[in-house]
């Protein structure tokens, strides 16, 4: 007896999830200017590329020894391939941000068993602002995230070989694109198994999949060799450095990144979202949940516990820490509307998520358009370099902070941005200024394109030459 072929809106679903995730996930890159915190990787993974060394960033006192290589390398390869611009170095953290979205889906098909909460919990990851914020850039949160994710799904399926190998895997990538944090997920799962009273079974492969382990070994090994005592204590300052918000308290600070911002990120999907955490947690810890679905929402919930706690102990506080719970978070909510809608996506939801898709070509085509005089300002500078009419010998940047020559390497947006996207590192003067403090061979001024800066430049008698997002530069007469 042959089965009934699946209705088509059934079929129709996971297509247009994917769709929506391209397009949200790669919208307005040929018109968008790096900035903050992507900037310096971006400046570090153009080192890498110019230079031809893999290690270059890393080496000598100013190395930079606070993130793993993993993403760099790979975005100095992109460099290769597609030039120096913003859709090369930002491809790792889209693509893992997709992936993301894809653990998400897989994750909450393990838990519910249903395509309903498998769609709905990935459409609501991929649509909170969180996503869109710190995946369409250079960073670093996606990479660890997919990576958490991962060893998740995997100590979930540990009973096969694919489990075994995104086990593996996900620390391997972890511990070579962010660091050691992941680490704390492994006493989470061993109490999840200790919940269980029973040995979990293991396929065969865990000892061969574990040599990837011996990667972010050597990594660490050659930093420790070349630095010494010099990486822990880098690492230890990063960690707790203090909170650059002065104008708030320690507890209005953390109010703000850590419940008034994520609340704002997950707008419409807000009041599903407190409801699935309120029913995950409701399963956790029922008596009339069975035993081994129990001990799994124990440890999804103790998993978004540990990202919490890990986030609120560091003394700057940052809504970029809690990216790896929204996941979860949309797992739950993705659950709870699967008790509601049913197993299956009704065909209502279809035709809202393909509304939902012309919205996002709407947004995409309206950043092309509105991006446009900026792209033409950037090409406008990069072509005078290319003529070598704008040069390091003529030119003079303006920054906010100028650091000691033999300091460790650290964020600094407007030179970091200024060698990415032009190629240059000129001599540094320290905003403010006036036309005296301005270098006499300096024909040119690169300033970051600010409020107050334009007019200040303007009185000194320079001429505007060209704007983009970021950077604006001026000329002597």
């Amino acid at each position: 007896m042959s089965l009934a072929p699946p209705k088509l809106h059934r079929r129709v679903a996971l297509p247009l999830l994917l769709l929506i995730a391209l397009t949200l996930t790669f919208c307005g890159v040929e018109v968008q200017e790096l900035h903050g915190l992507a900037t310096l990787y971006a400046a570090l993974a153009r080192e890498i590329a110019e230079r031809r060394d893999l290690l270059a960033p890393f080496l000598g006192a100013q190395g930079y020894l606070l993130k793993p290589p993993l993403a760099l390398w790979w975005s100095a390869a992109n460099c290769w391939l597609f030039g120096y611009n913003t859709f090369a170095v930002t491809l790792a953290s889209r693509l893992a941000g997709l992936g993301c979205v894809v653990w998400t889906y897989l994750l909450a098909r393990r838990y519910y068993q249903t395509q309903t909460a498998a769609w709905f919990a990935a459409l609501i990851f991929l649509t909170n602002g969180m996503y869109l914020q710190y995946t369409n850039t250079f960073r670093l949160e996606s990479l660890m995230t997919f990576s958490a994710l991962a060893m998740l799904w995997g100590y979930l399926a540990i009973g096969t070989r694919r489990g075994v190998a995104a086990l593996c895997g996900g620390i391997a990538l972890s511990l070579l694109t962010k660091g050691p944090v992941v680490l704390t997920m492994l006493p989470v799962f061993a109490l999840h198994a200790h919940a269980l009273g029973s040995r979990r079974q293991v396929a065969p492969g865990l000892r061969y999949w574990s040599l990837l382990l011996l990667l972010p070994a050597a990594w660490y090994g050659y930093l420790w060799f070349s630095h010494g005592e010099q990486l822990g204590l880098q690492l230890r300052q990063d960690f707790w450095k203090g909170d650059g918000n002065l104008a708030l308290t320690p507890f209005e600070s953390a109010w703000l990144e850590y419940v008034s911002r994520p609340a704002q990120r997950w707008a419409v999907w807000l009041p599903l979202v407190l409801a699935g955490l309120i029913a995950g947690g409701a399963r956790a810890f029922a008596r009339t949940t069975p035993p081994a679905e129990r001990a799994d929402f124990q440890l999804l919930m103790a998993l978004l516990l540990l990202n919490y706690w890990i986030s609120w102990i560091k003394p700057e506080p940052d809504l970029r820490y809690l990216y790896s719970s929204f996941p979860l978070v949309a797992v739950l909510a993705g659950g709870l509307l699967s008790r509601w809608l049913g197993p299956v996506v009704p065909r209502w939801t279809l035709a809202a998520a393909a509304v939902l898709w012309l919205t996002a070509m709407v947004l995409t085509v309206n950043l092309h358009l509105k991006g446009q005089d900026n792209r033409r300002g950037l090409l406008a500078l990069q072509a005078l370099v290319a003529t070598a009419t704008l040069t390091n010998q003529n030119s003079v940047q303006i920054v906010e902070h100028v650091y000691p020559p033999d300091a460790p390497r650290r964020s600094n947006p407007m030179p970091d941005g200024v060698y990415f996207h032009l190629g240059l590192q000129p001599p540094q003067r320290r905003w403010p200024v006036t036309r005296a403090d301005l270098p006499a061979t300096a024909r040119y001024v690169l300033t970051a394109r600010q409020a107050g800066r334009a007019p200040a430049f303007l009185a000194m008698g320079l001429r505007r030459v060209a704007r983009s997002q970021r950077f604006e530069l001026f000329e002597r007469p």
